[in-house]
């Protein structure tokens, strides 16, 4: 169980922007390239928005036997997808942190 989460917003080299969500240091998901920080900026507010909502994550697991989410938001656009994971416990897990610390975690320019 992490202790805090933090959502960056990173300019990449080609100009577009993207989210990292980290929690104590690990990353647990990344949002989808977009063309400007504003975007950035919205999806980073719905992303805190929809991550207390249990039924905004879809739970999978990859044709190599590792498990992930995504996050969805109001129009089941993707938000985030997350890392993958050895375990679906662990996956499980680091989607309780983002239900409990999404709302009220800080945003931040990476």
């Amino acid at each position: 169980m992490s202790e805090r989460l933090e959502i960056s917003i990173l300019e990449q080299s080609d100009g577009t922007w993207r989210l990292r969500v980290t929690a104590d240091g690990r990353t647990l998901a990344t949002g989808a390239e977009v063309a400007s920080r504003d975007l950035a900026e919205r999806q980073a507010a719905a992303l805190r928005e929809h991550a207390g909502h249990d039924g905004s994550f879809v739970r999978a697991e990859s044709p190599d036997g590792r498990f992930f989410f995504n996050l969805l938001g109001d129009n089941r656009h993707v938000l985030a997808t997350s890392e993958r994971f050895a375990s679906a416990a662990e996956r499980d897990a680091a989607i309780a942190d983002l239900e409990r610390l999404a709302a009220t975690a800080p945003v931040a320019a990476g």
